[in-house]
C-alpha cells in the first residue's frame, strides 16, 4: 500500500506543485514552491526504486476501483482538452489542429460509449521499465527545474511557466505508469499541451509559430494513438496494455493498432520525417529545451515503443519497419548535425539520432538490444540536460548560441567549460556510460552489415560535431594574447545544478554494473532472457567484457600525451597582418554542407523515412490481403 502511495503522489505531488505556483505573481518567492516540489519528486523517485526491491517485486499493480474518483477526473479533463484543442485550432484559424482535435474526440466518444462501466484492470501497472523512465523524468526533469529559477528570474510570467514545467513532470509520470490505453492517451495529450505551451512561452513570432507546428504533428500522433486504441478495443476486445501485448500481435489488420501506436511514437519522439517540430521548439528558453530533450515529451515515444516491442517480435516485418526509421533517423540528424553552427540545433539533432538509436533498438528486440537501449536512455538524458543547461549559462556571457562565438570560454567560464567537457566527453567517449551502450548495440547488429554500416557512419559523424564543438570552447579564443584564467562569477544555482549532473554523468558510468542490476536486468528478465552482467567496474555480454578502470587508464594516458607533445606554444600564436588597418580579426568553424547542400540532403533523408513508414502502415493491409 505504500508503494501505491509513492505512485500516486508522484503523479499529483508536481500538479498540485505546479498549481501552488500560479499565485506567485511577479515570481517573487516562486522558487520556494518549486524546490520543495523538485526535491520531493526526487526523493519519491528513489523511494519508488528501493521499495520494489526491499519487497521483490517484480511488478506492482493497482486496480482502478481503489482509486475511484480519478476514473472520472480523467475522463472530464479528457474531454476538455480535446475541447481546447478544438477552440485553440479555431482561434488561431489553422484548420489542421481543428480537424486533429475532433479526430481525436470522435474515437474517444465511441470507445467511452461502448467501455461504459467497464473496469480496466490494474489501471496503473509499475514495473521496472516504468521505473527506469520516472527515475529519469523525476531527477533529471527536478534539477532542471531548480536550474530554471535562476535562469528564469526576470521572467514575467513565471507562475505560467513553472506551473506547465511541473504539470509536465506528472503527466509524464502518469504516462508511464498508465496500464489503462485511455489514461495513457490522456497523459499523453497532457504533455502535447504543456509542450505547446512551453515552446510559445515567450509569445514572440517565431515562437508562437513553432508552438503550432509542435502541436500540428504531436495532435497527429495523437490521432494515431486514438485510433490504435480504438482498433485495439475491437480487435483485441480490450483497453489493458498489459493484456494487450500479452495477447501479441497477430496478423492482417489487427496488426494495425500496434502500427498506428509506432506512428503516434514517431511523432512524439520527432523521427524523421517529423523532426522538425522539435528544431523548432528551441526558440523556447533553455529549460525548457532541456526538459523536452533530456525527461519528458520525446523519451515518450521510445518508452511506448520499448513497451510495445515484446508484442511485435512475432512480426518481423513490422519489428524491422521500426529499426529502419530510428537507423535512418540516427544516420540523417548525426550527418546533418556537422553542418550547424547554432549550439541548441546541434544538441535537437544529437537528441534525434540518439532517440532514433533507441527506435532502432526497439525494432531489432532482443535482449542485448533493448538492454543497450536503456542504458543509453538513462545515459543520454543526464548528459543531455547537462549540454543544454551549459548553454544555457554560456549564453548569459557571449549574447549568443553561435558555437563560433563560445571559443575562449574555457578562460572566461572555467566552471561551465569544464561541466560542458564533461557532458561531451560521457557522451562520446569511453568508458563512459553512452559508450557503453554503443557498445552494446554494436554487439547486437554484428550479423546485420546495413545497420552495422548506419551506425559506424552515424558514430563518427557525432565524434566530429562534438569534437569540434569542444575545440572551440576549449580554445584560446581569437585573442593573440589570452588572458590568465578568470574566477567565472557563476550563479550557486547554476554551480550546483551544473555540478550535480556532472558528478551523476561520471558516477553512473562508475556503477553502470549497479543500473543493469538493480534497474535494467529486473525488467529484462520478465520479458528476455538476461544477456548483460555486472561485476566489479565491468559489464559483460556473451560477447565480451566492458573494462571500465582499463578504458579510463587508456583514455587518461591519450590525453595525458597530447597534453605533453602537442600543446601549443606562446610563439605559435601570431597577429594577423592587416596593412596596418585596425581590424578584429575572428576565425570560424568549418561546416561540411551548405545550406543548399544540407536542404537537399534533409530532404532525401526525409523522403526514405516517409516511405519506410508507408510500408510499416501498408504491412497490415498486405498481411490481410495474403493471409
Amino acid at each position: 500500500m505504500e508503494t501505491a502511495v509513492i505512485v500516486l503522489a508522484l503523479v499529483a505531488a508536481p500538479v498540485l506543485g505546479g498549481l501552488i505556483c500560479l499565485p506567485f505573481r511577479g515570481g517573487r518567492g516562486i522558487g520556494v514552491p518549486v524546490l520543495a516540489t523538485s526535491v520531493l519528486m526526487i526523493v519519491l523517485s528513489l523511494l519508488l526504486l528501493l521499495d520494489m526491491h526491499s519487497l521483490g517485486l517484480s511488478r506492482l499493480a493497482i486496480d482502478e476501483g481503489s482509486i475511484e474518483p480519478t476514473k472520472w477526473l480523467i475522463l472530464a479533463s479528457d474531454f476538455a482538452l480535446l475541447a481546447f484543442f478544438i477552440v485553440t485550432g479555431l482561434r488561431l484559424r489553422n484548420r489542421l489542429v481543428t480537424a486533429f482535435g475532433v479526430l481525436q474526440l470522435v474515437p474517444l466518444i465511441a470507445i467511452e460509449a461502448s467501455s461504459f462501466g467497464v473496469t480496466v484492470e490494474p489501471a496503473l501497472l509499475v514495473d521496472y521499465l516504468s521505473v527506469t523512465l520516472t527515475l529519469v523524468v523525476s531527477i533529471i526533469g527536478s534539477i532542471i527545474c531548480i536550474y530554471a529559477i535562476r535562469y528564469m528570474q526576470h521572467d514575467e510570467a513565471q507562475p505560467r511557466f513553472f506551473a506547465v514545467m511541473l504539470i509536465f513532470l506528472g503527466a509524464m509520470n502518469g504516462a508511464v505508469f498508465a496500464n489503462n490505453l485511455l489514461w495513457l492517451f490522456f497523459f499523453w495529450e497532457v504533455t502535447t499541451l504543456c509542450s505547446y505551451l512551453l515552446i510559445g512561452h515567450e509569445r514572440t513570432k517565431e515562437a508562437k509559430e513553432s508552438a503550432v507546428r509542435a502541436l500540428v504533428y504531436t495532435l497527429g500522433g495523437g490521432v494515431a494513438l486514438i485510433f490504435g486504441i480504438l482498433l485495439a478495443n475491437s480487435y483485441y476486445n480490450t483497453l489493458s496494455m498489459s493484456d494487450l501485448l500479452s495477447s501479441g500481435a497477430a496478423s492482417g489488420l489487427a496488426l494495425l493498432p500496434f502500427a498506428l501506436m509506432a506512428f503516434a511514437a514517431f511523432t512524439k519522439s520527432a523521427q524523421m520525417p517529423f523532426q522538425n517540430w522539435l528544431l523548432g521548439a528551441m526558440v523556447a528558453p533553455t529549460p525548457v529545451s532541456a526538459l523536452l530533450h533530456s525527461s519528458t515529451m520525446v523519451k515518450l515515444g521510445v518508452y511506448l515503443l520499448l513497451r510495445m516491442s515484446p508484442a511485435i517480435v512475432s512480426v518481423p516485418a513490422l519489428a524491422w519497419s521500426i529499426a529502419a526509421v530510428g537507423a535512418f533517423t540516427f544516420l540523417g540528424t548525426s550527418v546533418l548535425a556537422m553542418a550547424e553552427s547554432n549550439s541548441k540545433r546541434v544538441l535537437a539533432y544529437s537528441t534525434i539520432a540518439n532517440l532514433g538509436l533507441i527506435t532502432m533498438c526497439a525494432g531489432i528486440d532482443t535482449s542485448l538490444a533493448i538492454s543497450a537501449a536503456l542504458i543509453l536512455l538513462v545515459f543520454h538524458a543526464v548528459s543531455k540536460a547537462l549540454l543544454f543547461m551549459c548553454v544555457g549559462a554560456m549564453k548569459g556571457e557571449t549574447a549568443s548560441l553561435e558555437i563560433d562565438d563560445m571559443a575562449g570560454l574555457r578562460d572566461r567560464m572555467p566552471y561551465v567549460s569544464i561541466a560542458f567537457a564533461i557532458g561531451v566527453i560521457t557522451i562520446m567517449l569511453p568508458p563512459f556510460g553512452m559508450f557503453a551502450s554503443k557498445w552494446l548495440l554494436s554487439e547486437a547488429i554484428t550479423s546485420l552489415p546495413i545497420l552495422a554500416f548506419i551506425v559506424a557512419v552515424g558514430f563518427a559523424a557525432t565524434v566530429v560535431y562534438y569534437s569540434k564543438w569542444l575545440g572551440r570552447v576549449l580554445s584560446g579564443g581569437s585573442s593573440v594574447a589570452r588572458p590568465s584564467v578568470i574566477k567565472d562569477k557563476l550563479p550557486a544555482n547554476y554551480r550546483y545544478t551544473l555540478g550535480s549532473l556532472a558528478v551523476m554523468a561520471v558516477a553512473l558510468s562508475f556503477l553502470i554494473n549497479y543500473l543493469v542490476s538493480y534497474l535494467i536486468n529486473p525488467y529484462i528478465v520478465t520479458v528476455f532472457h538476461v544477456s548483460v552482467e555486472g561485476t566489479g567496474f565491468s559489464i559483460f555480454s556473451s560477447l565480451g567484457e566492458f573494462p571500465i578502470i582499463v578504458l579510463l587508464v587508456l583514455v587518461a594516458v591519450t590525453f595525458l600525451l597530447i597534453g605533453m607533445f602537442l600543446r601549443p606554444k606562446q610563439q605559435e600564436l601570431s597577429a594577423p597582418y592587416t596593412g596596418g588597418e585596425s581590424y578584429q580579426f575572428e576565425t570560424g568553424g568549418f561546416y561540411l554542407l551548405s545550406r543548399f547542400n544540407r536542404d537537399r540532403a534533409n530532404a532525401i533523408f526525409n523522403l526514405t523515412a516517409m516511405v519506410i513508414i508507408a510500408i510499416l502502415l501498408a504491412i497490415p493491409f498486405a498481411s490481410e490481403v495474403i493471409r
